[in-house]
């Protein structure tokens, strides 16, 4: 009697086989738009600059380009963790946590 795979086994067979298929780098984004100031105002091109790069052009995306994420290390969490008694409520601590993971990812 065969026994046939669990998902998981399938799935960790296949990155075994092929581990550059789950490596794969994302496409890059390409700009739709580019943009200066230019003492009045703003110019803005839809084909890249090429003689006036010098004037400072940003690229324009149609959505924003994403950052990867920057978690917590243990350096961060062991002082948050050594003050939990100043808390009064979960709260309190979560929203600090909040705090330091919104200031490495901004």
């Amino acid at each position: 009697m065969k026994v046939e795979p669990t998902t998981e086994e399938l799935i960790a067979m296949l990155y075994e086989r092929c581990p550059e298929f789950f490596n794969r780098p994302q496409p890059a984004q390409e700009p739709v738009a580019w943009i200066t100031p230019d003492g009045e105002g703003f110019r803005i091109r839809f084909s890249a600059p090429t003689n006036d790069v010098p004037l400072g052009w940003d690229a324009l995306y149609t959505t924003p380009q994403q950052r990867p994420w920057v978690g917590l290390t243990d350096e961060d969490i062991r002082p948050m963790c050594a003050q939990t008694w100043v808390f009064d409520t979960v709260k309190q601590w979560a929203e600090v946590i909040e705090a330091k993971l919104k200031e490495k990812n901004t």
